[in-house]
């Protein structure tokens, strides 16, 4: 499931804290790097990564949106600014 693709409606990224935007633009370098194939990106990660491996161990079979969603509330993140940030 591709939550980036979800219907979103536009929000204000700037309520979004300056350390999340400068993850999400570093991520967006490291797609373009791997031309949009992040799940090899992803996956050769986990592999070098045992904590990172953990964590996907911890999260699969479950809905990512709903993961992100709780994410946010939990770190009291705007989910719609961020998948805004995400997509554009």
């Amino acid at each position: 499931m591709n939550i980036l693709n979800s219907g979103i409606p536009q929000m204000n990224m700037s309520n979004l804290p300056p350390q999340l935007m400068q993850n999400i633009q570093q991520l967006k370098q490291m797609q373009a790097m791997c031309n949009g194939d992040i799940n090899t990106l992803v996956q050769q990660v986990v592999a070098k990564n045992p904590q990172m491996a953990q964590a996907m161990q911890m999260v699969q079979g479950q809905n990512p949106e709903a993961l992100v969603k709780q994410m946010c509330k939990q770190k009291g993140i705007d989910f719609n600014a961020l998948m805004q940030a995400l997509k554009g």
